[in-house]
């Protein structure tokens, strides 16, 4: 299997960043396209009776900021960022899908609360669900 193009999703824990790390153990600068995505869970912005133009500002430099400190760790990497609002496992299903991804890497638990104690949630529904290889890092 050749892999040519890594789907790494991150979150704002800092667990998620050793994925980057592994990355770059795995592949050098010229062999792969890393995509970079952070998904804004719909589900949280939802629970807002009013969500305000300036919420969503924030969230969204947040998320974009995220995304360009991952980004720094991979330098003269090719990178693509990708922050967008949904559920995090669609999400992740669905740029794997359109950006022709041969490889997702992911750690095991994310920042959620129960994340913390069990493997993920998100995590778990890739690794059973994804019908190209995940590499869970722990």
């Amino acid at each position: 299997m050749t892999v040519k193009r890594v789907l790494v999703p991150i979150d704002k824990s800092e667990k998620t960043l050793k994925s980057i790390e592994q990355l770059k153990l795995l592949f050098r600068k010229e062999e792969v396209q890393v995509v970079l995505l952070h998904v804004i869970d719909d589900f949280n912005v939802a629970a807002v009776d009013y969500v305000s133009a300036e919420f969503m500002d924030a969230v969204t430099t947040l998320s974009n900021s995220l995304l360009d400190r991952a980004e720094g760790l991979l330098p003269g990497y090719t990178v693509e960022k990708i922050s967008i609002l949904g559920s995090a496992s669609k999400e992740i299903f669905n740029t794997s899908s359109e950006k022709n991804i041969d490889l997702i890497i992911m750690t095991k638990t994310g920042s959620g609360l129960v994340d913390k104690y069990i493997l993920g949630s998100v995590t778990s529904k890739i690794v059973k669900k994804a019908d190209i290889p995940v590499m869970v890092i722990p």
